[in-house]
């Protein structure tokens, strides 16, 4: 009976509350005016308000307490999601294509800027369908590199293909952009171009499971990104976990992976270019890589000409050229102020009287801060009185130096001692230091003498040699010289006295052997066959955008299958194809790489998407000369 007169009395209670709510003015403020309120008044301003109001709120100025739902569905409502954009300069919708441009992406119609980009420019595709330029260079066109956009295509990997035709309206191939190449510079075409799922590469190239390591960092010192810069760019490296025997490397213009002797990088080639650098494992696969840098370095004073001229009164012409960041201004008072100046222009410089300007008050400056300072003094005086000492011209000093590799520095790479480097007595048909057998052997493909059906395994036998050390530089301590056995591996074919004049041989190894020998101290493998011998360092001499993009993408050093050839000719009167590489007059040398069901044919030019470098072909003579220092004259 209690709990019943409880229930009643409560109802009660409760009936009068809603009442008292009906009697609330029209112009009371609801619940949502407070959140208006609290937007427009400042934060401090909230708690005084609420000391000043000292009547309890009607009930129907307290809000309900919010339930989770109902907070989450208001906090959705209240707070927009954020656009997406595809960078901080956003992208226009209607943006087919864009480029980036000091650092900037700058989005337009494909057909414009396939007609303003330069040479070996990166064009990005912005779009999922296909896009149709007009009126394209077919030249030019063959040497930009076209992209897909990563924050566009996200679910896989992208080509960019060229097409001559619609390829949705019809079944149509892709074009290969380096048959334009050699079309002269007015031809052009219409062409579609499409941004079109790989899917041999999402099918075949799997990552390479890397070990953890504890993050990888790059600390930059005087570097200014997008802006010509006269300092030389270090870069320091962080992150191999102790106890690991990995390095450093940086990547140079996404082609070409250079190994460090330490984790310093100091960057002293001049020019634009682009940079990354990564953390590699034992056999030389990316654990982890940085973000690109783009560097425009000048680090060469403009080149001066400074003339009095005789023929007017107190005159001085001064002309500047700077083939880098270009010539930026011009100062007679030793750099007190400046006067700018374009670069090959010619600037005038009018005296009120006779003067003479003192060795090092003329300067001139690039637009990276690199400054040329006379060592001569100029004499003005008026023109019939003639002459005048000194002024001649600029003293012709700041001319550019022969450009230099960036290169590494620091302590010096620890030698990890992979292999046992203990040579088989006897010949081998599987190269084999100690007890571990490698993937590295030798073919005979061909002998004019001898009746082959086919390839035929050869033997060869390995010896160990001591390439010649460099001389050391002005100021520096004279390199120790290293043992033979941490230097040179030379492999040598067995001699065969039925081949005949004319036989090919063929190495065949994958990228894991070079890096095993290099982790054992080797730093030079040679093959060898008769009088001749190929070699290379064995921190690597593969580059190309190709190899780098494969190597990103994570493809291990191990799947990369090379042949090396050496095609051997002893008539008289055969002349090799000898070149800066080549010193053999009976031997032609070609290399291939394979990997992912694709073969590529190295050639020795940049230019090419695999390509080696560092290969020399020519006789034992060089090993007598600092490696690729080897010149014929030298032993004549």
């Amino acid at each position: 009976m209690k709990k019943l007169i409880y229930l009643l009395a409560l109802c009660v209670c409760l009936n009068g509350m809603a009442g008292l709510a009906e009697e609330v003015p029209q112009d009371a403020p609801e619940p949502t005016a407070a959140v208006e309120v609290q937007a427009s008044v400042a934060p401090e301003a909230a708690p005084e308000a609420e000391e000043e109001t000292s009547e309890e709120p009607h009930p129907s100025e307290t809000e309900p307490e919010a339930t989770p739902e109902a907070e989450s569905e208001a906090e959705a409502e209240a707070t927009p999601e954020p656009e997406v954009t595809l960078a901080p300069e956003a992208l226009r919708e209607d943006d087919e294509a864009w480029v980036l441009v000091d650092g900037v992406r700058q989005g337009g119609k494909l057909s414009d800027l396939l007609a303003d980009a330069e040479e070996g420019a990166e064009v990005y595709i912005h779009i999922k369908k296909p896009v149709l330029a007009k009126d394209v260079s077919l030249k030019r066109l063959s040497t930009l590199k076209l992209l897909a956009d990563k924050d566009v295509f996200k679910d896989g990997k992208y080509v960019v293909n060229a097409y001559e035709s619609d390829p949705e309206a019809a079944d149509v191939a892709p074009v290969d952009l380096k048959v334009y190449a050699e079309l002269p510079e007015d031809e052009k075409k219409d062409l579609y171009f499409w941004a079109v799922r790989n899917e041999a590469a999402d099918a075949t190239v799997e990552p390479t499971a890397a070990p953890e390591s504890e993050g990888f960092r790059v600390v930059a010192e005087d570097f200014q990104p997008a802006t010509w810069q006269g300092e030389t760019p270090t870069f320091t490296l962080y992150g191999i976990p102790e106890g690991k025997n990995w390095s450093y490397a940086a990547i140079i213009y996404d082609e070409r992976i250079l190994l460090l002797s330490g984790d310093r990088f100091s960057a002293e080639e001049e020019g634009v270019y682009t940079l990354r650098f990564a953390m590699l494992d034992e056999i030389g696969d990316i654990v982890e890589a940085s973000e690109k840098y783009t560097l425009w370095l000048d680090r060469t004073p403009p080149e001066v000409s400074a003339e009095v001229d005789y023929e007017k009164s107190y005159t001085l012409n001064i002309t500047a050229s700077d083939g880098m960041s270009g010539v930026a201004a011009v100062s007679l008072d030793g750099g007190e102020s400046w006067t700018l100046l374009a670069d090959g222009e010619t600037f005038t410089y009018t005296a009120p009287k006779a003067q003479t300007l003192a060795a090092g008050m003329l300067m001139v400056k690039d637009a990276a801060g690199n400054v040329y300072e006379s060592t001569e003094s100029y004499r003005l005086e008026k023109a019939h009185r003639g002459g005048g000492g000194g002024g001649g011209g600029g003293d012709g000093e700041g001319g550019a130096p022969a450009k230099t590799h960036a290169s590494g520095d620091g302590e010096a790479r620890a030698e990890y001692d992979a292999l046992e480097l203990k040579l088989p007595e006897d010949s081998m048909a599987q190269l084999t230091l100690g007890d571990e057998a490698m993937p590295l052997t030798l073919w005979l493909e061909a002998a004019e003498a001898a009746d082959i059906q086919g390839e035929t395994p050869a033997k060869f036998t390995a010896s160990l040699a001591s390439w010649t050390p460099a001389p050391a530089e002005d100021g520096e301590e004279a390199p120790a010289t290293l043992p033979a056995a941490r230097d040179t591996l030379v492999l040598t074919a067995d001699a065969d006295v039925n081949l005949g004049d004319r036989f090919t041989y063929a190495w065949r190894f994958n990228g894991e052997v070079y890096r095993l020998l290099a982790n054992s101290g080797i730093r030079y493998l040679a093959l060898q066959v008769g009088d001749d011998l190929v070699a290379f360092p064995t921190e690597g001499f593969t580059g190309g955008t190709k190899y780098t993009e494969l190597k990103m993408l994570g493809v291990s050093t191990k799947k990369f299958d090379y042949t090396i050839t050496m095609n051997v000719n002893l008539d008289p009167g055969y002349v090799s194809a000898m070149s800066p590489n080549d010193f053999s007059k009976d031997c032609d040398l070609s290399i291939r790489a394979e990997v992912e069901n694709m073969a590529y044919e190295l050639s020795s030019s940049p230019q090419s998407v695999m390509y080696f470098y560092d290969v020399y072909l020519g006789p034992e003579d060089m090993l007598d000369q600092p490696f690729g220092q080897y010149s014929p004259q030298l032993h004549q």
